[in-house]
């Protein structure tokens, strides 16, 4: 079970996102305050873990050039990464 908050200024106001995971999801509440005014949005997306990720690729013909941690294109962590990047090709 994980669950974090982030807060954004925008023009007249704030975001502020709370992700949760649960089982295989990553839920996330989406709060947009403008003007005095509430809005909610909820996404949740299923996550899959690196074994997964990189069998659907091979399933499907792709072959993997690399695989980063971050956008930076550092190594992809297991335990510190904060997400997975696969770049592959056909």
């Amino acid at each position: 079970f994980f669950n974090s908050f982030s807060y954004d200024k925008i023009k007249e106001g704030i975001i502020k996102q709370e992700r949760v995971i649960k089982e295989d999801r990553i839920v996330k509440k989406i709060i947009i305050t403008r003007k005095g005014i509430e809005k909610s949005y909820y996404e949740s997306v299923r996550a899959y873990t690196k074994e997964e990720l990189l069998s659907i690729f091979d399933n499907h013909g792709l072959k993997v050039k690399c695989i980063c941690g971050d956008y930076l294109e550092n190594d992809f962590e297991e335990e510190s990464s904060p997400r997975i990047i696969i770049i592959a090709q056909k």
